[in-house]
């Protein structure tokens, strides 16, 4: 239920409104912020929200009302001395932050706050001086699946309680040599001897670079083959130089064994058939939709 204090009801009354918007925002890492829409700073609940840092601005609010969840963009300026960069941002230290949003009457802080939402950064988008963040509110997960569903593969993340497979065996350390020239996302270590497709869908990430920045980055493995060559699924923003040092774990096919007779990764890879968590059985639509033989 939606608690209004006494004190700043009555100012909604008020024809004079003198209203600010505060949000408070919680990165991953840890790191605290606090924005306000007005042009002073406002100290509230012990945090200090920064006038002007942000440029802060909110779309209209849509309210699903019931378990739907409230649905609204925020739009900011990209500034270093705001607390929000660019460079941060491609780096995903933004994403999945924590946010919450207050309103009070900014001439009158002792009236109280309203709770205007609490949730998360969805989407994120920037222009060369500018973002725009999906606000998704806390009930968001109602609104989404999340229990297993009968599928013939695996539906394990690889090396999970469920999965079983210690990945330390299998974890190498690549270093990116200096032909063919790296880029954001590809290079090549022509040491990996190992069969097309081995680390496909596997992970990097990197544990030393001349550039400090890209320590601690990590993305999914595109491709990987013959020859040491590896394709990843996106950029790395701060790039990759010859020398950089990316620690490697193998991907999953997430497939036991197959109608054609095709035997997946579980068992060939891991040897971990025994713990496969897919429903192998099943014929398929294929199957179901054949005409029956003698």
């Amino acid at each position: 239920m939606l608690t209004i204090p006494i004190a700043l009801a009555t100012h909604f009354a008020s024809p004079r409104l003198t209203l600010a918007v505060l949000c408070r925002a919680v990165r991953l890492d840890g790191a605290v912020f606090g924005f306000t829409d007005v042009d002073i700073d406002l100290p509230v609940g012990g945090q200090l929200y920064r006038a002007g840092a942000l440029g802060l601005t909110m779309s209209a609010h849509a309210s699903g009302g019931a378990f739907q969840p409230d649905n609204y963009d925020v739009v900011g300026i990209l500034s270093p001395s705001g607390g929000v960069t660019q460079d941060d941002i491609l780096a995903g230290l933004w994403d999945g932050a924590a946010l919450s949003f207050q309103i009070v009457n900014y001439r009158s802080l002792a009236d109280g706050v309203l709770s205007e939402g609490v949730g998360t950064i969805g989407k994120i988008s920037t222009t060369s001086l500018g973002f725009t963040a999906e606000f998704l509110d806390i009930q968001q997960p109602l609104s989404q699946n999340l229990l297993r569903t009968v599928g013939y593969v695996c539906d394990a993340v690889l090396g999970d309680a469920r999965c079983k497979v210690d990945l330390a065996p299998f974890t190498r350390t690549a270093t990116v040599g200096p032909s063919p020239i790296p880029t954001s996302r590809t290079f090549t270590d022509a040491s990996r001897t190992e069969a097309n497709g081995w680390w496909s869908g596997g992970n990097a990430i990197v544990t030393s670079s001349s550039n400090p920045s890209s320590v601690g980055m990590k993305m999914e493995i595109k491709t990987f083959t013959s020859g040491g060559h590896f394709e990843l699924l996106h950029d790395l923003y701060y790039g990759i130089a010859p020398d950089d040092e990316l620690t490697i774990t193998p991907g999953c096919n997430h497939e036991k064994k197959r109608a054609d007779g095709y035997t997946g990764d579980c068992v060939v890879k891991y040897l971990n058939g025994i713990n496969f968590q897919g429903e192998d059985a099943i014929l398929g639509q294929d199957a179901a939709l054949t005409y029956q033989t003698t």
